[in-house]
């Protein structure tokens, strides 16, 4: 990577952490509802691991919890819906206003699986996909800066 272009990142981030930091906690002032779930997993690209098998037995179990899967991926929520599941795509007008009522939100790599900006004041689980040998959350710089801007 250039320098030219290492130096327009820094800039990048130096100014939208505010305005995502205060995105975040403008929506932690939204009403948030127990039992709207939001799901998501491998950085929104995947319908997989832990959190997938949780959403399914939540939509198969309990008729109380409306559960959500969130993607990065038109394709990924396309393909979801035609199973018979409820998807949404993270970052459209249907998704953020799922992820600003949700009262929990589940995944299996890190914020990053969901839209991370619209979850203030909710409960969020994070169920891992695998078992914690390495240094987990760590070792992803991208989750590194989430946890700093939250």
């Amino acid at each position: 990577m250039s320098k030219l272009v290492k130096i327009f990142k820094f800039i990048f981030h130096l100014f939208l952490s505010p305005i995502l930091n205060l995105i975040w906690l403008l929506s932690s002032l939204f009403p948030r509802n127990k039992n709207l779930w939001v799901f998501g997993s491998w950085f929104g690209k995947s319908f997989s691991d832990n959190s997938m098998y949780l959403f399914k037995f939540v939509n198969e179990q309990d008729s109380e919890i409306k559960s959500i899967w969130l993607t990065r991926d038109r394709k990924l929520t396309k393909a979801i819906e035609e199973i018979g599941y409820k998807a949404c795509y993270a970052f459209g007008i249907k998704g953020i206003a799922y992820s600003l009522r949700a009262g929990c939100f589940v995944t299996s790599c890190g914020m990053k699986d969901i839209n991370p900006y619209f979850i203030g004041g909710a409960k969020y689980y994070e169920l891992w996909h695998g078992t914690p040998l390495k240094s987990i959350g760590y070792d992803n710089k991208n989750e590194m800066i989430c946890l700093i801007l939250f």
